[in-house]
């Protein structure tokens, strides 16, 4: 195929939504349908190369993915080996750690895979994840395992129909599995080659029918290709939920950029627009410009004491700019063309070293979690949890889960029930040496409206805590809990609200130690809401108002440091165990611990 200016120019629609998308900008929601059209399009150029290699009879596999590491891997090592040691000097310890583990898993093009298996509780926001964006890369590479391999051995075996009759069925097979998936695991559905096979496979069967669509008259092609980028445009201003993508709306743009590469040509309205010098311009950068965005942006969000506004990305989008052509000019460009790079046992044995370096450098970032001991702000040796101290600390917790408990001992009886939060309820009662009396029986529960308690335990508990916090949405499945309970028998019942310690404890450590440890984040704007709505409906002796615990003030701000310079919580959400330690504190007088230290006394009587 000769050179189209126009898919440079639909590159260019692609990497502008997901900037658009990542810094947040209004109306542009459905940026994120970006990743979907570079897939499309990664799909009908590869599928294009093999087609024509197997014709003629001269495809390798050795040259092709000779071809993959000189269009992938020098820009993408170049961005690791000049961000890497920005990032170690800005970032806390479990953000370096999940840093050095998105390095190993991007190089070995798997971060999709990663990301899927760390969604979770202690998962790092996708906010403050460099690499976060390179999961795309993990679905194309795997794509490429798979379709030269498939299309050579049915090639061989059937001719061409067998080909496109095997890959047409796996698009098949892959949409309807996404649109099954997208109702009931979103973020599988989101990363995983299974649910993205037929996105890339829409663009290798449209390569299938290029040459006969050149045979479509001018004027329907005109119309064909006009549509498809009225599809693509409308999908980016008004998909504005990623959850769930891909999904079947998710095939109006599908469609839209098939008809883009299938009927945009010379004379047509779509080619006009797309081809136009700047649109080509920013799609001959747009790989290294998707490289370079997402680190930038996530550097500026790592600075920041509050969550930054669109506005705040427009510099680090002129400096992704700037790095992209300099990416495009200097190590692209080069490395792509052979009689200007090195000879292949070169650029294997370099790439090779570079790469081995890079795994080295993340793989001790997760060994050490990320060099925690240099953090004394964290660092707690006579803890007993290691390094993962907090998060340690919280699963613990699971040595207690279905604990039975004594009917004889019902009186000091502690049933609590939730998920991680609710376990950061129960390192307050362990934090306290008053307490030590309870008993205490977990029950692990991430959603409340499904809730089914044993009866035994319920009944042997006489107090029952709803730990997980309180969201509007939940409220009133923990009412009806309460209720449905309280027909079993005499409980006393209590119920924690939500707590946030802020957007990014990483900008804190940059202040001056001066201002550093006496400052107080502002909490959470959905928290803050949640709060307010749950002190409507639970009784001030039966719910722990954590923000009011805190000393929350008119503006919702809440310390960071315990008065021994300890971080309160290092994920901004679970307790540390000073941060346990100096909340279970503030609570001697909350009627939760009020009662509890006096049933937990009850033990000396009994004895």
């Amino acid at each position: 195929m000769d050179y189209r200016k126009d898919i440079d120019g639909l590159r260019a629609i692609a990497v502008l939504a997901v900037l658009l998308f990542h810094s947040k900008v209004p109306f542009f929601e459905g940026g994120y349908l970006g990743v979907d059209i570079f897939f499309q399009i990664s799909g009908f150029l590869i599928t294009l190369i093999i087609l024509k290699s197997l014709g003629d009879g001269t495809f390798s596999l050795t040259d092709f993915y000779e071809r993959r590491i000189r269009r992938i891997l020098p820009a993408l090592m170049a961005l690791l080996v000049i961000m890497t040691p920005i990032f170690y000097s800005f970032m806390l310890p479990d953000d370096l750690e999940n840093y050095g583990q998105s390095v190993v898993a991007t190089l070995l093009f798997a971060n999709n895979i990663l990301l899927l298996a760390t969604s979770g509780y202690f998962d790092t926001s996708s906010d403050l994840k460099p690499l976060t964006h390179t999961w795309s890369l993990g679905v194309e590479e795997q794509y490429y395992v798979i379709i030269p391999i498939l299309m050579m051995m049915t090639f061989r075996w059937g001719g061409l129909r067998t080909t496109i009759f095997s890959i047409a069925a796996l698009t098949i097979t892959s949409f309807l599995f996404a649109v099954v998936v997208s109702r009931y695991n979103e973020n599988f559905n989101f990363y995983m080659l299974t649910s993205r096979f037929w996105q890339l496979g829409a663009g290798s069967l449209a390569a299938f029918v290029y040459e006969r669509s050149s045979h479509v008259k001018d004027r329907a092609a005109n119309f064909l290709s006009s549509l498809g980028l009225i599809a693509i445009i409308a999908s980016i201003l008004t998909q504005g939920d990623v959850r769930g993508n891909p999904n079947e709306w998710t095939l109006i743009p599908v469609v839209g950029v098939c008809m883009i590469l299938l009927f945009s040509r010379p004379g047509t309205l779509s080619f006009a627009i797309l081809s136009t010098r700047a649109l080509v311009f920013i799609g001959l950068i747009s790989y290294s410009l998707y490289l370079w965005h997402q680190p930038l942006f996530v550097l500026l969000r790592l600075t920041s004491l509050d969550e930054p506004v669109w506005t705040d990305y427009l510099p680090y989008t002129g400096v992704a700019f700037v790095m992209a052509v300099l990416s495009w000019k200097f190590v692209e460009t080069p490395f792509r063309h052979k009689n200007v790079a090195r000879e292949r046992k070169s650029l294997f044995l370099g790439t090779g070293v570079t790469a081995g370096g890079l795994l080295v450098i993340g793989a001790t970032f997760h060994l050490t979690s990320g060099f925690y001991s240099r953090w004394p702000e964290l660092a707690e040796r006579d803890a007993g949890f290691g390094a993962k101290q907090n998060i340690a600390y919280n699963l613990r917790v699971h040595e207690l889960a279905n604990r039975p408990l004594d009917k004889a001992t019902r009186s000091r009886n502690v049933l609590v029930v939730g998920n991680s939060f609710a376990r950061d309820v129960i390192n307050l009662l362990r934090s306290d040496p008053t307490l030590a009396g309870l008993n205490i029986s977990y029950v692990e529960n991430t959603d409340y409206c499904l809730l089914t308690l044993d009866r035994a335990l319920v009944a042997n508990a006489q107090y029952i805590i709803f730990g997980s916090g309180v969201r509007r949405d939940t409220a009133a499945c923990v009412q009806r809990q309460i209720h449905a309970l309280s027909a079993t028998g005499e409980h006393r019942y209590f119920v924690t609200g939500m707590k946030n310690f802020g957007w990014n404890n990483n900008a804190v450590m940059l202040l001056p130690e001066t201002k550093r440890y006496a400052y107080r984040a502002r909490v959470n704007d959905p928290v803050i809401h949640d709060n307010l709505y749950a002190r409507t409906l639970f009784a001030p002796d039966a719910y722990v108002d954590f923000l009011t615990v805190l000393g929350a003030d008119v503006d919702g701000r809440v310390p960071v440091f315990s008065p021994d310079r300890k971080f309160l919580s290092q994920d901004r959400e679970h307790f540390t165990v000073a941060g346990a330690r100096y909340v279970a504190d503030l609570l001697a007088n909350n009627p939760l611990f009020v009662e509890l230290r006096s049933a937990a006394a009850k033990r000396d009587n009994m004895n």
